[in-house]
């Protein structure tokens, strides 16, 4: 006698692959989260792209593997494992975000970078120098007392001197390290800095051209 065809969990297997991600997209997408710091309001699935996504593909693969294997008669499906396989569904991309969810601060970070550059008129910047060129800024009243050429900047560089001449590719070590207070939109979104004068590279940096107006709020190092 031919077993009857679990059709309810055919039906199950193919609506858990679309309507638990839907119902996240929908929740999610009206979820809106405030930096406690900064004020900037940032979406959900603007902080946690990179995991929402994982956690959709995760939900599809599992239905798909559910699914071959009551087609294969792998699975003999029971009320309770139908019961599992929606709750795994609902709960995947949630999650994936809890326990992947830091491998989306790089992008959060620069979403508020841009963020506080539109709501702004003003931000701040850090920037590893010498005592000479901290001087001339403080002179001046600009970025690299006004030199021409290109400005390099980070949102925030490292305490130690040697450390941020390494992750910034630096040709000589620093001597202080200024906070600077600079116009909104000024400076570029952060990129990665590339390998220079024997140093690895690999940190953030910004850039920006011209006579940039800076004040100095803050120095470290300066002893």
């Amino acid at each position: 006698m031919e077993n009857k065809k679990p059709v309810g969990s055919y039906i199950l297997s193919i609506l858990n692959s679309v309507l638990p991600p839907l119902f996240i997209i929908i929740i999610g997408g009206g979820l809106v989260l405030e930096d406690s710091d900064t004020g900037v309001k940032i979406g959900f699935l603007e902080l946690y792209h990179s995991s929402v996504i994982g956690g959709l593909w995760l939900c599809c693969a599992l239905s798909l593997a559910y699914y071959l294997g009551i087609r294969k008669n792998w699975l003999h499906p029971r009320w309770w494992t139908n019961l599992v396989i929606v709750i795994l569904g609902f709960l995947m991309i949630p999650l994936v975000t809890l326990i992947v969810g830091s491998a989306d601060v790089a992008p959060a970070a620069k979403y508020v970078s841009g963020k506080l550059s539109q709501t702004a008129k003003t931000e701040t910047v850090q920037r590893w120098m010498s005592k000479a060129e901290l001087k001339a800024t403080k002179e001046t009243g600009l970025v690299r007392g006004g030199r021409g050429g290109k400005h390099y900047a980070t949102d925030s560089a490292n305490k130690s001197a040697t450390r941020a001449r390494q992750r910034s590719a630096l040709e000589q070590t620093p001597e202080v390290r200024a906070t600077l207070e600079v116009p909104a939109g000024k400076f570029s979104k952060p990129s990665t800095v590339k390998p220079k004068y024997s140093m690895p590279g690999g940190g953030a940096e910004r850039t920006a051209r011209g006579k940039v107006p800076a004040k100095v709020i803050k120095v470290d190092g300066d002893k």
